[in-house]
């Protein structure tokens, strides 16, 4: 839910003024839904998120759900927030394709697609609003990309098994290399919010996320990082935070996609602090082939961009190999930017403080290894496994994911044996020497409740 004190570092996106908040229905003390607004703008609460996104389409979205709210119509305003437009696959099932030879029957075929396609966003609505008690994290990813990607299930490989990817360990690299100020820490483009978890275990930090997409901050707050906040808002627009109130930003897999990056890059200079540190992870490359449309830069372009503070960019290979050896980024010299020119993944850190800017050192303590420590999802037990003995075989879910993650297999071992006690120990959250074995070799780490 959204914490009170947050609304003070809320301003209208819109005309930069203060927001006042009333109306407000609570839960434990926090804010599930209410009315923020200026003079001139009205934005809901829903579901403890604020909406603060604008234009086009989203202004409708909006004020209906502003309406709702104020009704105290609640259900009614989460469903139109996280209302699910008709499936985008093109594809037609293969049983219905038969179907589609005969006259009229192409549109016979898209109106049962049609039919079932409406089933399957009632039916992932209805499981949003049971919650994490009733269905896991697994089964709405499984819905939602079902329902919106031709190409589903890579779509979910992708964000089911984010833990344990490299790009994801280079987050946590730098995220544990973060100065803890205790001031917030904003995760721009936050997705499903798996870095925002990772930013909240790694320094016990107030994380704050903030992503276009409502569905995805929703299963976020609900599913995988309840401890952090989430603003519905524009990547590319006006931020609605006040000048300064971040100590830090992060932004994983997202910053190449970004239209206007000048606009993003001045909007993240204007909400950090002076301690600022800013990291962009797994940025892409445009002088290197990539497996989505973006509009990235060349290792020269985003140089150029950042320049006006004290920087450095290295080949996310690199971050990755520390990692794996519990080191930290080496941030004191970076690479030049023609050495980097084959590199497809780098990752950016700026700071206003130059020493900011050095090689981290061995790690404390794994940042995979912190919180709600589980079996690694990609790991299953081998059926000929001993009541005593158990070995655990690393599975992959396609030939895509391998593509989509080179260099996993580097640190991610093909097998690990263990005892039935260890994997007994790790279920009841216990630090025994066996789990923190699986936690060396990458075979159990953070995972959130009800999310398998």
């Amino acid at each position: 839910l959204m914490h009170e004190s947050m609304i003070s570092s809320l301003i209208c996106p819109q005309c930069g003024k203060c927001l006042e908040a009333s109306g407000l229905q609570r839960e434990d003390g926090e804010i599930e839904h209410g009315i923020l607004a200026c003079p001139e703008h009205e934005y809901p609460v829903v579901g403890g998120i604020p909406v603060l996104r604008f234009g086009g389409p989203a202004d409708g979205q909006r004020k209906r759900a502003v309406e709702l709210v104020k009704a105290k119509r609640y259900e009614e305003a989460l469903e139109v927030m996280t209302g699910h437009p008709q499936a985008t696959s093109d594809g037609m099932p293969l049983w219905l394709r038969p179907m589609a030879a005969f006259p009229g029957g192409r549109q016979a075929a898209r109106r049962i697609r049609r039919h079932l396609s409406d089933r399957a966003a009632r039916r992932l609505s209805i499981r949003l609003m049971r919650g994490p008690e009733r269905f896991s994290a697994r089964d709405i990813f499984r819905d939602y990309f079902k329902l919106h990607f031709k190409d589903g299930r890579n779509a979910f490989d992708y964000f089911f098994y984010r833990f344990g990817q490299p790009r994801h360990l280079a987050a946590l690299s730098v995220s544990a290399a973060m100065p803890r100020t205790g001031k917030r820490v904003l995760d721009l483009a936050c997705g499903f919010g798996h870095l925002t978890r990772g930013l909240v275990n790694c320094g016990e930090r107030t994380a704050v996320g903030l992503d276009s997409e409502f569905f995805l901050l929703y299963v976020a707050k609900k599913w995988v990082c309840p401890e952090a906040e989430f603003i519905h808002a524009d990547a590319v627009q006006a931020y609605p935070f006040k000048d300064g109130v971040f100590s830090a930003v992060t932004c994983c897999n997202s910053f190449h996609f970004f239209g206007d990056k000048e606009c993003a890059w001045a909007e993240i200079r204007r909400v950090v602090d002076e301690s600022a540190w800013v990291a962009v992870i797994s940025l892409r490359n445009s002088l290197v082939p990539a497996p989505a449309s973006n509009t990235a830069l060349t290792p020269e372009g985003y140089a150029q961009l950042f320049g006006d503070w004290p920087s450095r960019m290295v080949a996310e290979s690199e971050v990755v190999e520390r990692y794996a050896h519990g080191k930290g980024p080496a941030l004191a010299g970076g690479t030049p930017s023609r050495d980097l020119e084959g590199t497809g993944l780098l990752t950016m850190v700026a700071s206003r403080k130059e020493d900011a800017l050095r090689d981290y050192g061995e790690f404390s303590e794994w940042p995979h290894g912190r919180g709600n420590v589980q079996l690694n999802p990609l790991f299953k037990e081998s059926a000929g496994t001993s009541r005593e003995g158990v070995t655990l075989v690393r599975t992959s879910p396609s030939p895509h994911y391998e593509q989509d993650n080179p260099g996993m297999s580097e640190y991610m071992p093909d097998s690990v044996a263990c005892s039935r006690e260890d994997l007994v120990a790790l279920k009841r959250h216990e630090r025994s020497a066996g789990v923190l074995s699986l936690i060396d070799r990458f075979a159990a780490f953070d995972i959130p409740n009800h999310y398998v």
